[in-house]
């Protein structure tokens, strides 16, 4: 095996994100001294500690992919919160394993600054001599080679050029432009970025805490290239939406490291969005999302579907038509503003905007219809096939048509996860009345449980009109609304769960034409 920030990388790989593929030189803004790291929130046993040691283990030895095919670069291998878990577990491991976390942290001494340097290769394997370019807030490491695809994980000063510009745009975009607080400083106070091939073994990049704290200092790597070989994408996109999605994380652990999955990466998604919006990488996660898993609630980030919780965080900042919402919930969730989590975080700052989770939540799963008036991208979302989808732009839980002779649903019932909704589409049939009207009636938990349900009026003009069912206290009502096929071709009801919590409840409802 070469001798490669990859090959060290191999054990360190542990904190590789294979990101998105599938997101001027400014003065670094005047920040408040550091808040004080503090111990780990997790609290973890030397079981727990042990297997997340040995997955790190077994990530340290990836093995070669097979190429991407262009504008299909799923799947990916995804590493950087291991390595965030690695480093808040350490405490519970043993001291071996500890020691073993320790060597794969930094290449380089720090304190020497950024300059040329021969020591140890990534996580302490082999000897490097890296070379260096300094931008205003990053420094770049790379072997220096004549060919980006030489197999010894070089890179080009080109390249090593062209990634430090990258960072600096994104730098301004993201804590210039978009206000957040930048990663906490190291000792040379520039944020070390290192180049070698990782792309052949599924990672676009990582970002990775230094320490097991909940706030920590960070550095990253990236590819050498971002051949379109391995990423079946144009490189410098790839480049781009890796370094916007990756220095995001930089970001996220001086709010607070130890954070829910779901809200790190989905977000960190969503920056990449903000940073570069024409390239659209996010797309390829919404097959992931709650567009087509209505079931699954929005906190679950296994696999990639942590990654099609961008979805979530795309409604927030598009509802409120305002980019700082997501700021502010990082900033409910930081440590020093007590023990907040991310879902009591977003009810926290939509209390303060006058609403509250169960509300958006509802509004949420309305949206998941990709009704006029939602999404910006919506006519970009995917058609996803697949069972009861009815070949449309999202999945329904289920749906009829009402005729005269068959104008009554009875009742369908579905038990719903916490922060899930489920919606049901029903169509007007040629030999309904004209004059038809629609009485839905729900039987759900009670509202203290986050019930809620919408009722949404699809007409042929393609104008939607949505109305509140009212629910009592005990999570029961009925809506009557118009239904004439002459104008409507569709009703959707969509219930929701907004808890933060309650699982398995029961919703049932009922749906019949009047006339």
């Amino acid at each position: 095996m070469r001798t490669s920030l990859r090959t060290a990388l191999g054990a360190l790989l542990t904190t590789v994100v294979v990101l998105s593929v599938p997101v001027a030189s400014l003065a670094t803004p005047a920040v408040a001294a550091p808040e004080k790291a503090v111990p780990a929130a997790r609290h973890y046993s030397p079981a727990e500690a042990t297997a997340i040691f040995e997955r790190l283990q077994a990530a340290r030895s990836p093995k070669r992919l097979a190429p991407r095919e262009l504008g299909n670069p799923l799947p990916r291998r995804d590493l950087s919160l291991l390595m965030r878990d690695a480093q808040l577990a350490k405490s519970s491991m043993t001291a071996r394993q500890a020691s073993i976390i320790d060597s794969n942290n930094r290449p380089v001494d720090d304190s020497v600054g950024c300059q040329s340097d021969t020591v140890g290769g990534v996580l302490g394997v082999g000897a490097r001599t890296w070379d260096v370019v300094e931008s205003a807030h990053f420094c770049i490491h790379y072997t220096p080679t004549t060919s980006l695809s030489a197999s010894n994980g070089g890179a080009t000063p080109t390249q090593a050029q062209t990634t430090a510009n990258t960072m600096e745009y994104v730098f301004a975009k993201e804590v210039a432009g978009l206000a957040f607080n930048p990663p906490l400083r190291d000792s040379d106070n520039l944020y070390d970025v290192f180049l070698d091939q990782i792309g052949d073994e599924g990672y676009y990049g990582f970002c990775t805490t230094e320490t097991g704290t909940t706030l920590s200092t960070a550095w990253c790597g990236l590819d050498n290239d971002f051949s379109v070989n391995e990423f079946g994408a144009p490189p410098l996109n790839s480049l781009r939406v890796t370094a916007a999605h990756e220095f995001f994380h930089a970001i996220q652990f001086a709010y607070d490291a130890g954070e829910d999955d779901w809200f790190m990466e989905g977000t960190a998604v969503w920056m990449e969005d903000q940073v570069y919006p024409a390239i659209n990488d996010y797309l390829q996660y919404l097959n992931f999302s709650q567009l087509r898993n209505w079931k699954q609630s929005a906190d679950f980030a296994g696999s990639l579907h942590r990654y099609g919780t961008v979805i979530f965080w795309k409604f927030l900042s598009e509802r409120y038509k305002d980019v700082n919402i997501i700021r502010q919930v990082w900033n409910s969730a930081r440590v020093s503003a007590g023990s907040r989590r991310s879902v009591a975080a977003v009810a926290a700052v939509l209390k303060a905007k006058g609403s509250s989770l169960p509300v958006e939540f509802a509004r949420y799963g309305v949206w998941n219809t990709l009704g006029a008036g939602t999404y910006a991208d919506r006519s970009k979302f995917p058609i996803f096939q697949a069972s009861g989808c009815n070949n449309v732009r999202w999945c329904a839980w289920a749906g009829g048509t009402l005729t005269r002779s068959s104008r009554d649903t009875g009742t369908l019932s579905v038990k719903l996860n916490h922060l899930s909704t489920a919606p049901l589409i029903l169509r007007t049939g040629s030999t309904l009345p004209t004059r038809s009207k629609l009485r839905i009636s729900v039987n759900g938990p009670d509202t203290s449980r986050g019930t809620q349900a919408r009722v949404q009026i699809r007409f042929k003009s393609g104008r939607v009109t949505t109305y509140v069912i009212p629910l009592n206290s005990l999570g029961n009502g009925s809506k009557v609304v118009g239904f004439n096929r002459t104008y409507v071709s569709s009703a959707i009801v969509t219930l929701s769960n907004g808890s933060a919590g309650f699982n398995s409840q029961a919703f049932n409802v009922r749906s019949r034409a009047l006339y």
